[in-house]
């Protein structure tokens, strides 16, 4: 079964490390929680991951990158109130794809 972890972060980018990255679980992802974009990070088997109690994500000391591992964007679309994939914005930073995407008027 695929394990997937989710980055809110604006500025990540395929060629960023996971490391750098706090790793969100599915049932923790909210539009709300950080903007409208996504990425989702394939999580192999052998990738450590650490979580503390106290907090709501991950995190790890791999550093493959993003590109490696294998992402999807998402885009938090209001209408149809579900994430649905737009990988045809890979190479972008998700704080620029409101600039770009008609999903956010």
């Amino acid at each position: 079964m695929k394990r997937y972890r989710y980055i809110m972060s604006g500025i990540a980018l395929g060629d960023g490390k996971i490391g750098n990255f706090r790793l969100i679980a599915g049932n923790n992802i909210k539009p709300s929680y950080n903007g409208e974009v996504a990425l989702r990070v394939n999580i192999p088997e052998d990738l450590k991951m650490n979580k503390y109690s106290c907090d709501s994500y991950s995190t790890t000391d791999d550093q493959r990158t993003l590109d490696e591992l294998g992402y999807d964007v998402l885009i938090w679309h209001k209408k149809a109130k579900k994430w649905r994939v737009h990988n045809n914005y890979k190479g972008t930073k998700p704080c620029d794809i409101h600039h770009l995407s008609p999903y956010y008027m």
